[in-house]
């Protein structure tokens, strides 16, 4: 008796499921959190430069000058 192909196992018949979101889901939390953790280091770098801000001189005291 030859062999007969059987159609139920083609390797060739690969199907993506409708609800396989999980990558995708995935990728957005990764870009989520890398924007999260790229904000808070420029707030931080910010706030770091304006440690020391210049002196506050009255309007008063330079016109008596």
């Amino acid at each position: 008796m030859p062999p007969t192909e059987n159609p139920q196992s083609t390797p060739a018949q690969t199907t993506q499921t409708p609800g396989a979101f999980g990558p995708f889901f995935a990728i957005i939390i990764i870009l989520v959190l890398m924007l999260m953790g790229a904000f808070y280091f420029w707030g931080r770098a910010l706030n770091q430069r304006d440690q020391n801000p210049p002196p506050y001189i009255p309007e008063e005291a330079t016109a008596q000058s």
